[in-house]
């Protein structure tokens, strides 16, 4: 019985102690598994959960720069800036209790509420809005773009009452001499920033749209003239309201251009082409920097919209959009005679004592060319021929030195090869040679095809830029120069930032005597009573020309692109200019009257 009673006591100890056990188990058991979760949290997953809790309530705000403006070379301003006003509700500041829908009824309310005192529709869209409250809070919505003074008025007295509703300053473009240099200033459009200036820790959520340069050198120097955003670092809660500033990095306003265009010059030469499709370049012919760069037709930058711009692009006849200086490719026809002159001369085929009989036209196996109306110059040397333009000696003189030959001249003369200026260039004319022929058309080149040549026809196209370039290596000694069209790029507080400097790209393959010989010859073209640029003396100032009618086949017919291209003072050089007409009668009766006109307006201030 004593035994019976000492085992249950034993076996009541046992179910004590494991009771004992059990209950302290499951007090240190949680315990260790907050513990254990407790070092996850904090050590293992600690830093990413650091950076999410950073994310959930920091939010940076970009501040939008001023962009940079434009001044011709005397310091005229020709692209500033415009205070633009915009309606802008800021979310975080008009959230309402309770559900969000009460949040977006009231917010639409309020933007009903406005459109109709100013009588114009809003921006605003339910779904997109519901959207933006979900995910992007802190970031303020434009309503209305554009207030009018009566309209800022009008919101002046609603804006006390209604929190969260506010006026953004933006800028828009303004151009104080409206349809000048249209292509060369080039067009801006509205885009939020993708400038990456977010990091792990932080996320930019919130930038309004931004000018941004989107042709012309608005484009070109986008990076100059933008400047770059500052910041504001928000402090946001969990649902990303706004709840103040931490931090704020001022933005850094664009760079202003000061081009090299002469403002006068430039008006001048766009008034000359009105009418016509063509294009008209003068630069310094010893620096390289562009005076006058115009092309007809063109438009008004401060009337742009996206319908407008439409328009224009649809216009396939006119083509206002295109930039026939720089991007035009055209046969040059008899401007391109002081270049083969030079080969002729450089390489043997001819001396300065070589004559020839023009007899008004020029046969060669069972084909013929005749001199522009047939016209018989007699016996002449190579100055005399320049003057007159005479077909028959060129195409004689060209025959004697071969394409081959030509090259040389044709290359440092920047024919077929990018001019290098800082712009958009696109496409580079076609450049004559053997090769060059049958890659594009599968023919070898035959005589015919020199003898065009020599004369500017057949296989070579230039753009007017690079007619000019070739007639100031001309006058300048035979430096072929890089074309500018920004001179200065100026910080806010008129620091000079960055200079352009005259360069050398490369020089015409020819001596300084046959350079001079040529240039006799284009002073003849003006001088002479049978010089073809004989017009040009009505332009008040002693100028070398030669002219040029070159004639294109095309889909719509056979017509005439008319040249002229001139420089002067002849007793020491400064300018060299280019007019390039489509469709006209000849470089002397149509381009070299534009000419003439222009330098006697540009000279007579």
């Amino acid at each position: 019985m004593k035994s019976s009673t000492t085992d249950e006591k034993k076996y009541l100890r046992f179910r004590l102690e494991r009771r004992v056990m059990l209950c302290v188990l499951l007090l240190v058991l949680p315990i260790l598994l907050l513990l254990i979760r407790l070092w996850q949290v904090q050590v293992v997953q600690g830093p990413e959960l650091s950076r999410y809790a950073d994310r959930q309530s920091a939010r940076r705000l970009r501040v939008s720069p001023v962009r940079g403006r434009m001044f011709s070379r005397d310091g005229t301003l020709l692209v500033g800036n415009n205070s633009c006003y915009d309606v802008v509700f800021h979310l975080s500041e008009m959230r309402q209790g309770g559900a969000l829908s009460k949040t977006v009824e009231y917010v639409m309310r309020c933007a009903n509420r406005l459109s109709s005192l100013f009588g114009r529709s809003h921006e605003l869209v339910e779904k997109r809005l519901r959207d933006r409250l979900v995910s992007r809070a802190s970031e303020p919505v434009v309503v209305f773009r554009g207030l009018s003074a009566v309209e800022l008025a009008q919101l002046s007295e609603l804006v006390v009452d209604h929190p969260g509703i506010a006026v953004h300053i933006r800028n828009e473009r303004s151009y104080k001499y409206p349809g000048v240099a249209s292509h060369l200033l080039g067009t801006t459009g509205w885009s939020v920033p993708t400038d990456g200036r977010g990091s792990e820790e932080y996320m930019q959520s919130f930038a309004l749209e931004e000018l941004v340069g989107t042709s012309g050198l608005e484009s070109v120097y986008e990076t100059d003239l933008g400047g770059k955003g500052g910041e504001q670092l928000l402090q946001v809660d969990y649902r990303g309201y706004y709840h103040g500033v931490l931090s704020a990095t001022p933005a850094q306003n664009g760079y202003d251009l000061k081009l090299t265009l002469d403002l006068r010059a430039q008006a001048i030469a766009e008034k000359l082409l009105v009418g016509h499709h063509g294009a008209f370049v003068v630069i310094e012919v010893e620096t390289g920097a562009i005076l006058a760069l115009a092309s007809s037709p063109t438009y008004d930058l401060s009337t742009m919209t996206k319908e407008y711009y439409g328009e224009l692009a649809s216009d396939k006849e006119g083509m206002p959009l295109f930039n026939r200086a720089i991007d035009g490719k055209y046969t040059p026809g008899s401007i391109l005679k002081p270049l083969v002159a030079l080969a002729a001369l450089e390489h043997g085929a001819i001396d300065p004592s070589w004559r020839f009989e023009c007899q008004g036209r020029y046969r060669f196996g069972d084909a013929k060319i005749d001199c522009s109306g047939r016209a018989v110059h007699g016996v002449i040397d190579i100055v005399e021929a320049i003057t007159m333009s005479c077909n028959g000696f060129f195409v004689d003189a060209g025959l004697k030195t071969g394409v081959d030959n030509m090259e040389a001249i044709f290359k440092t003369a920047g024919i077929g090869a990018p001019t290098e200026i800082d712009f958009y260039e696109h496409g580079y004319g076609v450049f004559p040679s053997r090769d060059g022929m049958y890659r594009r058309s599968r023919r070898h080149w035959g005589m015919a095809d020199t003898a065009l040549l020599s004369i500017g026809q057949g296989e070579i196209s230039v753009s007017p830029l690079q007619a000019v370039m070739f007639c100031g290596a001309l006058a300048n000694g035979g430096r072929l120069m890089r074309p500018y069209l920004v001179g200065e790029v100026i910080d806010s507080s008129g620091r000079v930032v960055r200079r352009s400097v005259p360069e050398v790209r490369q020089r015409l393959a020819a001596s300084e005597e046959n350079l001079s010989i040529v240039r006799s010859g284009m002073e003849g073209a003006v001088m002479m009573v049978r010089g073809s640029a004989r017009v040009m003396r009505e332009s008040g100032m002693a100028v070398a020309a030669k002219t040029g009618t070159a004639e294109v086949d095309s889909a719509d017919g056979k017509h005439k692109n008319t040249w002229i291209i001139a420089y002067g003072p002849v007793s020491s050089p400064e300018i060299a200019l280019v007019c390039l007409i489509e469709r006209g009668q000849s470089g002397g009766k149509t381009a070299g009257p534009i000419a003439a006109e222009f330098l006697h307006e540009w000279k007579s201030e």
